[in-house]
């Protein structure tokens, strides 16, 4: 027998409120499903209590800002491409003229539409070309990394193929772009576009420090280079360089040759590149995390390092996304899971920690912040529900559903504060199949860090949307 539940949300004061609803059965299999509620009482979607705007990037590769109050835009990251005279050419992505390299192509704003519905007819933008592509309009999508910059604008890393290398003979083809988009803070419209630089093909991370382009402001890269001539017959076949690019001109300087040589690698280690790269905002510190490899004498090398201005390792244990905060400590999330509630595990590390011993995570004490997430470990003749296993590949895993988090970022609460906000967004995996995905519990929440070295202290501000968003990025 169904039945309909009217839930309704009546506010008598503003701000953020979240509702837990359970829903109740009488099964030894599944005897309850629980839900996650939001609502904001007064005008729009309510604020995100960061005093800087915050990106985010759909599955379609667009991108958007939401402002402090809460406004949410969508922030346009459409360019042009270079063509020739025929309107045809290398489609390379561009903004101006001189971003397109290749003779006789020109940065274009019309063009025919390739196949699809308007085959052949003119075009302005992909909207013009159904079930086709427009070739004057090339998207910075699928941005594979962002980052934002000090006066509401934002720097996207784009996937390979937006460049055309006019050096033949290059050993490493530069294929990505660097692109700078600046918005207007009240309207969202796009103020300003650049190609900010190109980088080699597999280079994927991007970080930015806050010092305005005017006052030498840099865009950091880890860019990915092949090794052709190794100089021993163990020699890495790829190295990664920490490039730093020039907001204003583009200009690039080699910061550190050898990345993973800087993270504890040895000349023999086998390569893996970075997962993921962050620089503080006055530019004084940049850290890397690696994938951790454990040599035969137990040795490791890997995980999270600061390669700048010296290096040190942070922790074995984080290989993967982190961030830092605004007084220059480590943020790093992790998910944990019980039988219906779900844990964001947020661990501060302050560098001063490390100069003692790198700091294990197990060793450490998380603030936690729990959440429902409906994880149940359902026996196979459907009998009994047990605990969540730790395993999601458990055999007994069959309705289980695992917390995880989608991405996060640390920003302000207000201009200059050492103080910090985190904006985690997460998601769980849904097992019961009877609820849709509209009903999975998942959403992103504003939690305070405050500036106290490596406290774990945190307060929860309020469940901003029930949006699983990726990447996100201040």
């Amino acid at each position: 027998m169904r039945q309909s539940l009217t839930v309704t949300f009546a506010p008598t004061a503003a701000g953020h409120q979240g509702a837990h609803l359970v829903l109740v059965a009488c099964a030894i299999n599944r005897p309850a499903a629980h839900l996650w509620a939001h609502g904001f009482g007064g005008s729009g979607s309510g604020p995100i209590f960061a005093a800087e705007p915050f990106f985010f990037a759909d599955l379609s590769g667009s991108t958007f800002v939401i402002l402090p109050d809460g406004t949410r835009l969508a922030a346009d990251n459409t360019l042009q491409s270079c063509q020739n005279t025929t309107r045809t050419g290398t489609s390379d992505l561009c903004a101006a003229n001189a971003d397109c390299v290749t003779p006789g192509e020109t940065c274009v704003t019309t063009s025919a539409c390739v196949g699809g519905d308007r085959g052949g007819q003119v075009c302005n933008g992909s909207a013009d070309c159904p079930n086709g592509f427009c070739r004057s309009s090339s998207l910075g999508s699928d941005p594979v990394d962002i980052c934002g910059d000090e006066s509401g604008g934002l720097y996207l890393m784009t996937d390979i193929g937006t460049f055309t290398d006019p050096n033949v003979n290059a050993s490493t083809d530069l294929s990505t772009s660097v692109v700078h988009l600046q918005f207007d803070p009240q309207t969202g419209a796009r103020t300003g576009a650049d190609v900010v630089a190109r980088t080699t093909d597999e280079t994927t991370q991007i970080a930015c420090d806050d010092v305005p382009a005017r006052q030498g402001g840099l865009v950091y890269v880890p860019e990915s280079f092949n090794v052709d001539f190794p100089a021993t017959p163990c020699s890495r076949d790829q190295r990664e360089a920490l490039t730093a690019f020039s907001k204003a001109t583009g200009q690039a300087t080699v910061v550190v040759p050898d990345i993973a040589a800087a993270a504890g690698y040895a000349e023999c280690d086998d390569f893996d590149p970075t997962s993921d790269l962050e620089v503080a905002r006055d530019g004084s510190a940049i850290f890397a995390s690696l994938p951790l490899t454990i040599r035969l004498d137990f040795s490791w090398f890997g995980g999270l390092w600061r390669i700048r201005p010296t290096p040190l390792p942070i922790s074995p244990d984080i290989i993967d996304f982190f961030q830092l905060h605004p007084d220059g400590g480590i943020v790093y999330v992790t998910t944990s899971d019980s039988v219906s509630t779900g844990s964001l595990n947020i661990y501060k590390i302050s560098p001063d920690q490390a100069v003692a011993g790198a700091q294990r995570l197990a060793e450490l004490t998380p603030c936690v912040i729990q959440i429902p997430n409906n994880c149940a470990r359902i026996s196979p003749d459907g009998s009994r529900a047990t605990p969540c296993p730790a395993d999601p590949n458990d055999a007994l895993n069959r309705a289980g559903t695992q917390t995880g988090v989608s991405s996060f970022t640390v920003g302000r609460p207000a201009p200059g504060s050492s103080d910090g906000v985190l904006l985690v967004s997460f998601g769980t995996r849904n097992g019961f199949t009877d609820l849709g995905a509209n009903l999975t519990i998942r959403g992103t929440v504003a939690v305070a860090l405050p500036a106290q070295g490596n406290s774990n202290s945190c307060t929860v501000l309020g469940l901003v949307n029930l949006e699983f968003l990726d990447p996100v990025t201040f």
